[in-house]
């Protein structure tokens, strides 16, 4: 009796190189992987809730204090940064925060007032409200 096998299409054509990250993850030490990423920089976990009126910004910077954050904006896009230095300098077993340097920037819909763009630091949270245009917000019309 005679077996046919049929071989099923091979994925590696739509993931090339998944299969390479992966072995140097698993074939690396922990140690070296701490090592080779980058020192100093950090991204900050950021939430953006929308309201009729407005957009709300969190940011979590812990170990942060408003005068080491820089917020400006250029051309419709919203950069929040900071150049802090990390001091904690040593050789860490784990290291899972890293108080450094960095930058998120955020492109600004087009009803956005940038001119009416509030910012708060309270308890290591930043918090931006960036209200809307007159134009974008929601109208009521009364029936006459």
């Amino acid at each position: 009796m005679n077996t046919i096998v049929k071989r099923r299409p091979s994925n590696r054509l739509f993931m090339p190189h998944f299969g390479n990250i992966l072995n140097e993850v698993m074939n690396s030490s922990l140690e070296n992987i701490i090592q080779n990423s980058p020192k100093g920089k950090s991204t900050p976990s950021v939430n953006v809730k929308s309201a009729e009126d407005r957009y709300h910004l969190e940011m979590a910077l812990p170990g942060f204090s408003k005068s080491d954050v820089d917020i400006h904006i250029d051309k419709d896009v919203l950069t929040i940064s900071s150049k802090k230095e990390n001091s904690e300098e040593g050789k860490y077993r784990l290291r899972e925060f890293n108080y450094g340097s960095f930058e998120r920037k955020f492109h600004l819909p087009k009803n956005v007032d940038q001119s009416n763009i509030e910012a708060s630091f309270k308890n290591g949270i930043l918090n931006l409200t960036l209200a809307l245009k007159p134009e974008a917000k929601p109208k009521s019309i009364s029936i006459k």
